[in-house]
């Protein structure tokens, strides 16, 4: 099945990228993939860090102070990191590439070239408040 990029709502694209490119001011663009996914920086790592936003928008504040941004917004980030560490290895500790098919090289660009330009074939609902 080809990816559907339709299924994800815009204001998902929109507040994750928002996250990534905050995070990329921080930190470098595409930090995470130079790290080690199994080390202390890895997908172990990345899912304490989602679970800590959870329990903060939970219990403290919808928002990040740092980037104004949903918490939730941050978790989601990080999973996708994750996903991404994992995706890339072939198993814990065994620190091979994972190979890209031509679909998922595909499905990147597609997904890049939305977050940059911010086009979406959905029209733009608007935000609950």
């Amino acid at each position: 099945m080809t990816p559907n990029f339709d299924w994800i709502p815009t204001e998902v694209y929109e507040s994750v990228s928002n996250v990534f490119t905050h995070g990329a001011e921080k930190h470098g663009e595409y930090g995470w993939q130079t790290q080690d996914a199994y080390g202390p920086k890895g997908i172990e790592h990345q899912i304490k860090k989602a679970l800590g936003h959870i329990y903060k928008w939970d219990a403290i504040s919808e928002l990040d102070e740092d980037s104004g941004e949903s918490h939730l917004a941050h978790a989601i980030t990080r999973l996708i990191i994750a996903l991404d560490m994992e995706l890339r290895k072939d198993g814990p500790g065994r620190g091979k590439e994972a190979p890209q098919t031509e679909a998922r090289a595909k499905a990147e660009r597609e997904f890049s070239r939305l977050l940059s330009k911010g086009e979406t074939s959905q029209p733009k609902a608007s935000r609950r408040d």
